[in-house]
């Protein structure tokens, strides 16, 4: 039994290195690069390998002690920098594919049916030059001024609008693609 609850914890510390501990180190590091450099000097490598060795040369004069404090409160903070955004997921995941709920549904109704309205006009205009263009007959001009329509109606969602956002329409119209062309239900998981 103490084999299991040995493997058990080895599993345990793995998720969390993976899930907390490893993107919230590579936070704090990418701050502090940032800080670092600026905008100005973003790409500019020698002045991190020269901020990097001016950082370890001033840890490297600080106590056993006091560099011990500094690497837990490195790690306590990746820790927080990790949970905080697993805490944020949710709600991020939720706002940006417009999946909101209750109190929202009005606006979610508003911002979805501007956005099908601004697709549906696209889309008669795509059809009306496509019949005022044959294709028989269409020049590299006229295939131009399609190809600009289809552009801003595929930019807008690649099929009918069911999300009041665009990142939620992509998502969406991959959906309803899938469903549509090929008889996929991508929305729902198997039993």
């Amino acid at each position: 039994m103490s084999g299991f609850f040995q493997e058990l914890a080895k599993k345990l510390a793995e998720r969390w290195v993976t899930l907390l501990l490893l993107p919230g180190a590579l936070f704090i590091v990418l701050v502090w690069l940032g800080s670092a450099l600026g905008h100005a000097h973003a790409l500019d490598w020698s002045i991190v390998s020269h901020r990097f060795a001016g950082t370890t040369t001033s840890l490297s004069r600080l106590t056993g002690a006091t560099q011990g404090v500094l690497v837990v409160a490195l790690l306590l903070g990746a820790i927080g920098v990790g949970l905080g955004a697993q805490a944020l997921a949710g709600i991020t995941r939720t706002i940006w594919l417009g999946t909101w709920s209750q109190p929202f549904t009005p606006l979610r109704r508003r911002l979805t049916a501007h956005r099908e309205t601004r697709w549906t006009k696209l889309v008669a205009e795509r059809r009306q030059l496509q019949t005022a263009y044959p294709q028989a007959s269409r020049t590299p001009a006229q295939q131009d001024d399609l190809d600009a329509v289809a552009a801003r109606m595929n930019y807008l969602a690649l099929s009918r609008p069911g999300r009041p956002t665009w990142m939620g329409d992509r998502m969406y119209g991959v959906e309803a693609i899938a469903r549509n062309r090929y008889g996929l239900d991508a929305s729902s998981s198997p039993p």
